[in-house]
């Protein structure tokens, strides 16, 4: 049985429950992943060859996939709209030994056999060598494959756990050195010799009394917890006087976000059976582009009206859950629980701070009877269109990461920047992703970055 609940007010309730009674197939692994697989600003529930979608039913199921003890959740393939499941089989009468699939459709990839019923005993998922794009992945069978499923290596470590731990943005190797496989380190993948690891820094005996961790070194936890995108090893030390946390020595010229801002990642970082890796919901690597930002925007008003906007209306608008005017210079944010059954009809020129729309939903701004105007910055986030009409003369910079920025008016004084994000792509065809059209006009500089799609006048829709 699977079971969500809801914390609302000091009250836990039920939302539902889904039982497996044989009725659809199921295959379990050791541990779930929660993920946003669908890009519906939802959450789903996801095994080792089943979701569940947000609202307890079944999604899909392969028939082919059965138990399995791993699976790792990421954008695998950067070029792939979407993100990508890498699991491994135990025993599977097919000779099933591992898999590449969709997690949000059940699409599978890519597929290997081993000849055999074989008991796929380990497997990771990792951007370990900086010469190819995207996530690479080995198991137990032989070789090392890239994000398009080409083997790059005849042979593998034994599969150990992933860390980003020092300057760079390939991740490293968590394991054991020694025949004790108690004694933890941190190595990385040496493509020169792809069988062995180069290790870069010794856990088990820095300090008295020393760490030695049983089950391959794997630890009390890791994950993020300073917040500069590397991730820490916590532990305890041999004689149990202290709780210990590790921490990379090394400085980092890449600025990203804290991974515990990430959705997907902070609640992988809780959600544990066998102890392995979490995972960001975009690509995390060698040649990254910038990610979406989080969804937790700061703004001084949140939208949850109908009426217009203008300076003097307070019920459109709540600041720290009561009513609140807007006036000029404050940011405002429209996010999933902002309602959209009719357009946001501008009333007057509006001159706020910056707008952030981070949401699923399909927004609409009518700017017939007014403008957005001044320094602001509009951001567009969130698998939702946002569709603007009317003469806009604001200067601040325009960024769209996620969904469809659709323009039929004029854009005279902002600058436009497009990323096409994890769902976008060209294999996306404009239909999904960050992308812009419409039948309006931008007087200034029209940027599309990785993956971005530029769809022209009614092409776009609202998907």
């Amino acid at each position: 049985m699977i079971t969500t609940w809801d914390w609302r007010g000091g009250v836990l309730s039920q939302r539902w429950s889904w039982v497996d009674d044989g009725s659809q197939h199921a295959p379990e692994g050791h541990q779930i992943r929660i993920a946003d697989v669908d890009n519906d600003g939802k959450d789903e529930f996801v095994d080792i060859g089943y979701t569940l979608d947000d609202d307890g039913t079944q999604l899909f199921n392969i028939p082919e996939i059965v138990h399995g003890d791993r699976f790792h959740l990421t954008d695998i393939d950067p070029d792939r709209p979407g993100l990508e499941n890498f699991i491994i089989q135990q025993n599977n009468a097919t000779g099933l030994a591992t898999a590449l699939f969709d997690p949000g459709s059940g699409e599978m990839i890519r597929k290997w056999y081993a000849g055999a019923i074989v008991d796929v005993g380990r497997g990771l998922a990792a951007d370990i060598d900086p010469a190819f794009k995207g996530v690479e992945f080995f198991s137990t069978q032989p070789g090392v494959f890239n994000a398009k499923g080409k083997q790059i290596h005849a042979t593998q470590p034994f599969p150990p756990e992933a860390i980003w731990w020092d300057a760079d943005l390939s991740r490293e190797l968590l394991a054991t050195v020694g025949s004790s496989a108690t004694s933890p380190a941190i190595s990385k993948f040496n493509p020169a010799n792809p069988a062995g690891v180069s290790r870069i820094y010794t856990i088990y005996n820095e300090t008295t009394p020393g760490v030695y961790q049983a089950y391959g070194g794997r630890p009390q936890f890791w994950g993020d917890i300073l917040g500069d995108w590397r991730e820490e090893y916590l532990c305890v030390a041999n004689d149990n006087s202290e709780l210990r946390i590790y921490t990379p020595k090394t400085s980092s010229i890449t600025r990203l976000y804290t991974l515990m801002h990430n959705p997907q990642y902070r609640v992988q970082a809780t959600t544990k059976g066998y102890v392995q890796a979490n995972y960001v919901d975009y690509y995390l690597g060698t040649g990254m582009t910038p990610p979406q930002p989080p969804p937790m925007v700061g703004a001084d008003l949140l939208w949850r009206g109908t009426g217009p906007w203008d300076n003097t209306t307070s019920n459109s608008w709540t600041q720290s859950g009561a009513n609140a005017p807007f006036t000029a210079g404050k940011s405002v944010l429209f996010d999933i629980s902002s309602g959209n059954s009719s357009p946001v009809a501008l009333s007057g020129v509006v001159q706020p701070g910056a707008v952030s729309f981070y949401s699923p939903k399909h927004h609409v701004i009518d700017g017939t009877a007014g403008s957005l105007a001044g320094p602001m910055t509009l951001m567009k986030a969130g698998s939702g269109s946002l569709t603007i009409g009317g003469n806009h003369s604001f200067t601040g910079n325009t960024t769209v990461w996620d969904g469809a920025l659709v323009v039929n008016g004029t854009f005279s004084g902002s600058p436009v920047m497009v990323w096409g994000g994890t769902f976008g792509g060209i294999p996306a065809a404009g239909l999904t992703g960050g992308r812009i059209g419409g039948t309006g006009t931008f007087s200034q500089p029209v940027t599309l970055g990785y993956r971005a799609a530029l769809t022209p006048g009614a092409g776009v829709g609202s998907g």
